[in-house]
């Protein structure tokens, strides 16, 4: 396996160019490891909805947001605070395993028919997945070369990309054959391969200290003696982190409104390892048009147009896929909309919020990368877990179409 890798380092060597075949090595692993999350991430939110939905109705599903979201922002403000003390290859070393462990538990769960365990994976497989992708983005900064970004972060971020895609379709063969609860097994399995991936990588690392070593110790911050960035505060050395914020919250609280639609549309429509299959073939579809869409669209649009532009592609798609659903509240427009989150949101929207973190300061893009991940998305997805139970008895479905238009105006 190693050769294999090797000769593909080398012909992706010529594709990013300076023919710098350490560099194209640590892009093919981080694309292998990426693959993994997403894939794991994809198979294990697909057993958690399939197995809630099964067995709870539409106003335990809008409940759900709440523990979710609580859970997912408090996650966030541990990471933000506390994530930094502990050096971040060590951290991801430490977290995959007990996450493993923690899902092997709930599989177990699940042959004992514990009614609990349903909600609990629910809500606890997207603090995992959470956790998993913020790590490896932050863990991807860190291994890439800052000025190849454009080039490489496309390129890393395909592997989840074609993560989803076999995944998707994978789940489309595997659910028949060993039952929504033991694909399970499956989830945990693709962790501990990205386990093997990161210590691969860290051994590629000349100096994993540096590379990996957090600037803050016992909760004081160091001075940055080049840049002269003291005690000024975030948003003073990251002057656009606030519109960042903004337009990410009114997407958060969008998606989540539209995530509601879409599994209420077809909670009505399919069950067990139906649903299971079906969910797997549009992940699989969805995710073969965000591959075109990564290789052929995402660069191009982004070199011609430039970061700012190319970060209202998603949210506009967004807008007219709503306003479709607003008119045709089926299932095959929810299913573009939800699309649209895969097709642009993982192409084009997630290459766009990597490479604006990538010229701040490496004293400053982990706290950003915290603040908006940890605090801005999942707050936002708090709001809407709340909105979802007040408003949920009162809208139908199609009415949501409404608010999501209004918030994404918002953002834009």
């Amino acid at each position: 396996m190693m050769t294999k890798m090797n000769g593909l380092s080398l012909g992706l060597s010529v594709r990013i160019g300076g023919g710098d075949r350490q560099e194209s090595a640590r892009v093919l692993w981080l694309f292998t490891y990426f693959f993994c999350i997403v894939a794991a991430s994809t198979i294990g939110r697909t057993a958690a909805d399939t197995l809630f939905l099964s067995r709870f109705d539409s106003s335990q599903l809008s409940v759900m947001y709440l523990p979710q979201a609580a859970s997912l922002i408090f996650t966030g403000f541990l990471l933000q605070r506390y994530a930094n003390r502990i050096r971040l290859d060590r951290l991801i070393v430490m977290l995959i395993p007990i996450f493993s462990l923690a899902v092997i538990a709930s599989r177990i769960g699940v042959g004992l028919n514990f009614t609990w365990v349903y909600p609990v994976m629910y809500v606890g497989y997207d603090i995992i997945n959470f956790l998993m992708i913020v790590c490896f983005w932050q863990f991807a900064s860190s291994v890439l070369d800052q000025r190849k970004a454009k080039r490489t972060i496309p390129l890393v971020g395909s592997g989840g990309i074609i993560g989803g895609i076999v995944s998707g379709f994978g789940l489309k063969l595997l659910a028949p054959l060993v039952g929504t609860a033991n694909l399970i097994f499956f989830y945990a399995g693709l962790q501990l391969l990205a386990l093997l991936i990161v210590i691969r990588l860290v051994r590629m690392c000349e100096n994993p200290t540096e590379s990996f070593g957090n600037l803050q110790k016992s909760g004081k911050v160091k001075q940055d003696k080049h840049t002269g960035e003291a005690d000024e505060g975030l948003f003073q050395n990251v002057p656009h982190l606030k519109y960042i914020a903004l337009l990410s919250g009114a997407l958060v609280i969008s998606l989540t409104f539209v995530d509601y639609q879409f599994k209420v549309i077809l909670q009505d429509t399919l069950q067990n390892d139906a649903l299971a299959g079906f969910m797997g073939s549009f992940y699989g579809f969805s995710g073969l048009c965000a591959l075109l869409v990564q290789l052929l669209i995402a660069g191009k649009l982004i070199s011609r147009f430039g970061v700012m532009t190319s970060i209202l592609v998603f949210p506009l798609a967004l807008l007219t896929g709503s306003i479709g659903v607003l008119m045709m509240p089926v299932l095959a427009m929810a299913l573009l909309v939800k699309g649209s989150d895969k097709v642009i949101g993982d192409t084009i929207y997630s290459s766009v919020n990597q490479l604006i973190m990538f010229p701040i300061s490496p004293r400053w893009r982990n706290r950003a990368k915290s603040f908006l991940d940890g605090i801005i998305r999942n707050g936002a997805k708090g709001v809407a877990a709340i909105s979802l139970i007040i408003l949920s008895p009162l809208l139908s479905i199609q009415q949501f179409s409404y608010i999501i238009i209004g918030i994404l105006g918002i953002g834009i």
